[in-house]
């Protein structure tokens, strides 16, 4: 199986990355900067944000060729493209501003690329392989990706110190990919297992370990992974994908359903799909269904000993609540 995880599912997630930050309660507004588009051009993407709102994502060069881009200070950079190659993607920044993504090479096929001082590195293929695709950066400068054969089954990487990494698969896998890197090198992704499903893996110690679904389920994916191993993503809970799949914190060796953790009450009115990014401090961005209307959340627990408390956006709306270990 070939697991291809860029584009529309990467930019979505972005999206709701880029604009879910803490709030007071109720009076935030937000202002828009435009981040401007190349001549000849009307569209761009931001795909990825570090924490001195440095932007990477997409300009598109006479309305048809991406370009990756970094936005600095009210400054657009065009990074370019690799020597032979006609476009690029940026796809995550560090708090360095290095960037990683992927971007075409002279054989036509694609690979990722680590842009560090103004220099665009082409990261090659694992071994056998022809396609490579950067999909998160650590401020390290350790890379975690994907990179596929002209057909057949897709590899987790790790970037680092100048050489690719073939992750491997879970015991009985074909297949893997990395989405997120935290700085003590973990990753986190999807791969195939012994059954021919996919579920969540957790990438530690030269280990990779499938995280299971959450009951019932058959398919997970870990989208984002903290700075002490914390991983959210989403999982099915049938057999079929006709049921909504549910968001899921992934610690301390457990895979937990968001939405067991609501009140009965709240468990009326939200049901948490997706966790897509969690910081060092357990807050977790999300998008929920709210009475069936699609919403984009921010869960924060508390910091005491007391049962953990999200608030839903923080306007009082739906609580969840747990025991701290």
């Amino acid at each position: 199986m070939r697991l291809l995880l860029t584009g529309q599912r990467i930019a979505l997630t972005a999206f709701f990355l880029t604009i879910l930050t803490p709030r007071p309660a109720a009076a935030l507004t937000y202002s828009i900067v435009d981040l401007g588009v190349m001549p000849g051009s009307s569209f761009s993407s931001s795909l990825g944000i570090n924490h001195s709102a440095q932007i990477t994502g997409s300009l598109y060069i006479n309305g048809a060729t991406p370009h990756a881009f970094v936005y600095n200070n009210g400054q657009v950079v065009d990074l370019g493209i690799l020597p032979g190659g006609a476009n690029s993607n940026g796809r995550k920044i560090n708090s360095i501003g290095q960037v990683t993504g992927d971007a075409s090479v002279n054989s036509g096929h694609t690979h990722a690329f680590l842009y560090t001082n103004g220099v665009m590195k082409d990261l090659g293929t694992l071994p056998g392989h022809v396609d490579s695709f950067g999909s998160s950066i650590n401020n390290n400068g350790q890379v975690a990706g994907q990179s596929l054969p002209n057909s057949g089954d897709s590899h987790a990487f790790l970037y680092s110190n100048g050489a690719m990494q073939d992750l491997g698969t879970v015991a009985g896998g074909t297949s893997s990919t990395g989405l997120a890197i935290n700085n003590s090198g973990k990753i986190t992704g999807l791969g195939s297992v012994s059954t021919g499903d996919t579920h969540a893996i957790l990438y530690s110690n030269g280990v990779m370990t499938d995280l299971g679904t959450l009951p019932g389920g058959v398919f997970s994916i870990g989208y984002a992974i903290n700075a002490i191993g914390q991983i959210v993503g989403q999982s099915t809970t049938s057999t079929t994908f006709d049921v909504k799949p549910h968001g899921f914190l992934y610690s301390n060796g457990k895979m937990t359903d968001l939405n067991s953790l609501l009140s009965p009450a709240d468990q009326q009115n939200w049901t948490v799909e997706t966790g897509n990014s969690i910081n060092s401090q357990g807050q977790i961005a999300a998008y929920a269904l709210h009475n069936g209307v699609e919403r984009a959340v921010l869960l924060t627990p508390s910091t005491s000993n007391a049962p953990v408390r999200f608030d839903f956006n923080q306007d009082g709306f739906a609580d969840l609540l747990f025991q701290s270990q």
